[in-house]
């Protein structure tokens, strides 16, 4: 009932951020629409707003009680009962405050994002990739993750989809479905940025190690062991792909309470990562703290680090990879040394398969089950099934007539 009630409703959604820029767009939908700004839009030829057809563009005003708002295009993207358009009007915070108070005057409620995006895909406008693609955007926390989500909003997913159903070798199906799963893990680091957790005993550089990586002085450094008491979060990007990195308190027998609740929390912290940079001090023997250290760290990828290695070094390199299995990487947090090449393998620890530009990439849980049901079905020669798995992407919300 909810749903069919917010059908009638007439709904008025900025398209473009609140702040001053050369356009701003604002559309508004819904089955008062036309008649909204047949009231409020003064075209000089006197061509009305239900006159108009779908493609077709209106130069006018907006005016209210005789008082002219702002000079705009009309665009029309669907006409009839429910019709869709979009206002394009001046740029900056007043003028699309006036329209916005106007059309709210004039009957039109402002839209709730996700109400907005589920009424355009009832209407066709937009699919269910499209739909989650776009609640995602406005979030992405890089510049390319953005471009990720934008190119599958752009129907890279689509083209797939296309692809797929219209080829008959199997073996080709099966092994593109497998590529396809296999960038599952990237697209989720679009949207949920991979823990980047940096571990160790007490003064050993993990917090001017965290600096470095973030390019400013985020987390305080002192001399003093114990100086970080909690874990503390930043967003972080490497290569252009977000992280979330989370910098801990010395890991060591605390002496304090206080203290204590740190080391706990930095120890949940480690367990949770993603991927745990596990920091040594190069220019000192090996301390029992640091074998703890990697005895607790069962974190999925883990990548050791001989800090300092300005200072003459106390510990081979050889020591850290039989005790973890990894190479370590040596780098000098204070002087940049070996950093980039730190960068590199946390971004190959976090993301082992990128996709190249514009390639498809499934971005969230419901779209990689939908397509591991097809990959089932493929291997099963099922084209019945595989259809059904493949188009749910767009339509369905989880994988009820697929399986």
């Amino acid at each position: 009932m909810a749903a069919r009630d917010s059908t009638r409703r007439t709904l008025a959604c900025r398209l473009t951020p609140v702040g001053e820029g050369g356009i701003s767009l604002i559309e508004l939908s819904g089955p008062d629409s036309v008649a909204i700004l047949d009231r409020l839009f003064q075209n000089p030829h006197g061509v009305r707003v239900a006159q108009m057809e779908p493609g077709r563009l209106l130069y006018g005003r907006l005016v209210r009680n005789d008082a002219p708002l702002d000079e705009v295009l009309l665009e029309c993207v669907q006409a009839g009962g429910h019709g869709v358009f979009v206002i394009n009007g001046h740029g900056g915070a007043l003028a699309s405050q006036r329209t916005m108070a106007a059309l709210m005057a004039e009957g039109a409620r402002p839209a709730r994002e996700r109400e907005f995006l589920a009424r355009q895909r009832r209407l066709g406008l937009v699919d269910r990739i499209q739909e989650e693609a776009a609640q995602r955007i406005p979030r992405a926390l890089t510049l390319r993750a953005a471009q990720v989500l934008i190119e599958q909003h752009e129907g890279a997913l689509a083209a797939v989809r296309d692809e797929l159903l219209r080829r008959t070798d199997w073996p080709w199906v099966v092994e593109r479905l497998r590529r396809l799963l296999a960038t599952a893990a990237f697209g989720r680091g679009m949207v949920r940025p991979p823990r980047l957790v940096i571990a160790g005993r007490p003064n050993v550089g993990k917090s001017t190690l965290a600096n470095a990586l973030l390019r400013f002085d985020r987390m305080l450094v002192h001399a003093e062991p114990g100086t970080t008491r909690d874990t503390i979060e930043e967003g972080l990007s490497l290569g252009g792909l977000p992280f979330t990195l989370v910098d801990t308190a010395g890991l060591r027998a605390a002496q304090s309470e206080v203290e204590r609740e740190g080391v706990r929390r930095g120890a949940q912290a480690l367990r949770r990562a993603d991927v745990a940079l596990l920091v040594f001090d190069a220019s000192v023997p090996l301390q029992e703290e640091d074998r703890r250290i990697l005895a607790r760290s069962g974190t999925r990828m883990r990548v050791p680090v001989l800090n300092k290695s300005d200072l003459p070094a106390a510990i081979p390199a050889r020591l850290i990879e039989e005790e973890t299995g990894c190479r370590p990487m040596v780098v000098s947090a204070l002087s940049g040394a070996g950093l980039g090449e730190l960068e590199e393998r946390i971004l190959r620890a976090a993301y082992p398969q990128m996709p190249a530009k514009g390639e498809a990439v499934l971005f969230t849980l419901r779209q990689e089950r939908l397509v591991k049901a097809a990959l089932r079905a493929a291997e099963r020669k099922d084209r019945a099934r595989l259809a059904a798995a493949m188009n749910a992407l767009f339509t369905d919300s989880g994988t009820q007539n697929c399986e």
